[in-house]
C-alpha cells in the first residue's frame, strides 16, 4: 500500500432500507473500509451488499437464520466492507460467533486484524444471558487476538455500553 492513510469508519445502519444503502454508498466512496452493525438481514439476504455496493468486497454474518420468524424489529448482523481497489491482501477470518466478523489485511509494512462487532444491549437489570453473550463475544475477540499473527488490531462496532454506568451488566 502506498503512503495514503487507510480510511476506516463504523456505521450502525439499523437496517438496509434505501436510505441506509444510500448512506453506505456515500461512506464507501469516502472510506477504504466500512464496518456495519445491525444490518438486520437474514442469512440468505447478505448479497444485498454486493448487489448495491459493486465496488466493495464483503464479509458479513447474520444473527438471523432463514428459519427465524421475526416479530417486531429485527436485530443484529455485522459486515466488513472494503474497496476492491484496496492495495492490500484482505482475508476474511472465520469466527464462531454471529455477533462479530473480522478481516485480516496484509500490507507491505504492517498486518492488521479488523474486527466488527455488535454487543448485546446495555441494561442495569442482571440478565445472566446478556452477560454471558457479552462475555462470549469478548472471548471470541480475545481468541482472534491470540491466534491471528498481526501487528495491530482495530476493533470497531457497537459496544452497547456506557462505562460510567456503575450498575451496567456490560462493564
Amino acid at each position: 500500500m502506498d503512503s495514503t492513510p487507510l480510511r476506516i469508519i463504523t456505521y450502525n445502519s439499523q437496517g438496509t432500507g434505501i436510505s441506509r444503502i444510500l448512506t453506505l454508498k456515500d461512506l464507501c466512496q469516502d472510506h477504504d473500509i466500512v464496518l456495519v452493525q445491525e444490518h438486520w438481514l437474514h442469512s440468505s439476504q447478505l448479497n444485498v451488499f454486493e448487489h448495491n455496493l459493486p465496488d466493495m468486497c464483503v464479509h458479513s454474518v447474520s444473527a438471523i437464520t432463514d428459519t427465524n420468524i421475526l416479530v417486531g424489529r429485527p436485530h443484529g448482523g455485522v459486515a466488513c466492507l472494503w474497496k476492491k481497489t484496496l492495495k492490500a491482501k484482505v482475508t476474511p477470518v472465520a469466527t464462531n460467533n454471529n455477533r462479530l466478523c473480522a478481516i485480516k489485511i496484509e500490507m507491505i509494512h504492517i498486518t492488521l486484524l479488523i474486527i466488527c462487532l455488535y454487543m448485546p444491549c446495555d441494561t442495569n437489570i442482571c440478565h445472566s444471558n446478556t452477560a454471558n453473550v457479552y462475555r462470549d463475544v469478548l472471548q471470541c475477540v480475545k481468541d482472534l487476538c491470540d491466534t491471528e499473527h498481526v501487528d495491530q488490531i482495530i476493533l470497531g462496532g457497537d459496544l452497547n455500553t456506557d462505562r460510567s454506568r456503575h450498575n451496567s451488566v456490560n462493564r
